[in-house]
């Protein structure tokens, strides 16, 4: 998990992400943002993201 905070694979933001997530304090600067994109039918996770 550490490796993926320190050496993001999906840095980035999906814009139309069926799935958004924070988490952290901003004050601190401690925060992560995570995005994913699902098929409705199939609830496959077809993208993600994840910025810190």
């Amino acid at each position: 998990m550490l490796d993926h905070f320190k050496n993001p694979r999906s840095p980035g933001r999906i814009e139309d992400a069926d799935v958004t997530a924070e988490v952290g304090s901003s004050a601190c600067g401690d925060m992560v943002q995570l995005y994913m994109k699902v098929d409705p039918d199939t609830e496959v996770i077809e993208d993600k993201s994840l910025r810190s």
